[in-house]
């Protein structure tokens, strides 16, 4: 996967179907198997109210979703 930033426009595809959002904040934490890997927060629409969701970023978590960054601000 590319390198991600935060403020990145992105889209991926889940059980709601495609999904886009941008970028919030990313961090390091521990997954389930007790692994330091990154987590991205992404803000999105959905029915006309803004959620966040948190995503796992590693490589294979984010081509299995279909990850795309769609824009990114070259400020």
């Amino acid at each position: 996967m590319n390198k991600i930033m935060v403020g990145d426009r992105v889209r991926w595809e889940c059980h709601a179907g495609t999904i886009r959002g941008e970028v919030v904040n990313i961090h390091l934490d521990l997954n389930a198997k007790n692994e330091l890997c990154p987590w991205l927060t992404i803000e999105y629409i959905h029915n006309n109210k803004t959620q966040t969701c948190v995503l796992n970023g590693t490589d294979s978590y984010l081509k299995m979703m279909k990850f795309r960054v769609n824009f990114r601000d070259a400020g």
